[in-house]
């Protein structure tokens, strides 16, 4: 017999995208069932020599909905992604934190502004916890009808490279100054000649936009056009 605290978990979900009961039923941890607020996740990890134990606590989550959406959700991810423990922590303490910000209002009312709420929560912990929370967004939206989405911040913006600032570009660069007096050297004949040798490699690479290293591994007969016409980079 099904767990009637399942099918009225089930309820909530879309009719078209509802899943199976007896289906999350098997996926439930071994002497698990769905009403349960502690599962022992052992049945998740395999075969381990000395497993250690795992135990996901709903009943930290105090919106009764969210509690259920909850269990559905990770058993959803569990069928279709094959999550495991770790992963299923984090939707718990995801959904604890969107609980917290419901209130007694109901799932339904689910709002942006109760997401970014939530991450502020998630943030003090890890910003791994603002992906999982986008996911179990997505999952909400897709499988309960919530009209809400969130995207995970970006953790850094980049500062070099194709997409890095214009500032942090501009840091990474040798200054024009240090440049000048490095060039300033080359007429000189009292430097040694491995030296000169090296200084020698700084009007060439400005000379090539600092792409020295892309041009000598370029084929032998790799051409470029100047004015229509094809000349080899080699010669």
């Amino acid at each position: 017999m099904i767990d009637p605290i399942l099918l009225r978990a089930l309820n909530a979900v879309k009719p078209e995208l509802r899943p199976d009961a007896s289906v999350l039923e098997l996926l439930l941890p071994d002497g698990t069932g769905f009403a349960d607020d502690e599962w022992e996740l052992g049945s998740w990890k395999g075969t381990v020599a000395r497993p250690r134990k795992e135990t996901l606590k709903f009943g930290k989550i105090a919106h009764p909905e969210m509690r259920d959406a909850a269990k559905v959700i990770i058993l959803a991810r569990r069928r279709k992604r094959g999550i495991g423990p770790n992963h299923a922590r984090y939707y718990l303490a995801a959904a604890r934190a969107l609980g917290d910000v419901l209130g007694a209002r109901p799932l339904s009312g689910l709002t942006s502004g109760d997401l970014h709420r939530a991450g502020a929560k998630l943030l003090v912990k890890s910003r791994n916890y603002l992906t999982i929370l986008a996911a179990m967004t997505g999952e909400l939206r897709r499988l309960y009808g919530i009209a809400v989405d969130y995207k995970a911040p970006k953790t850094a913006a980049a500062r070099h490279g194709t997409r890095g600032t214009d500032e942090g570009r501009s840091a990474k660069l040798i200054p024009d100054a240090v440049l000048m007096d490095l060039l300033a050297l080359l007429p000189r004949e009292d430097i040694p000649d491995d030296d000169r040798l090296l200084l020698s490699a700084i009007p060439l690479n400005l000379a090539c936009g600092w792409r020295v290293g892309e041009l000598v591994t370029l084929p032998a007969d790799c051409l470029f056009r100047d004015e229509g016409q094809g000349s080899n980079l080699r010669q």
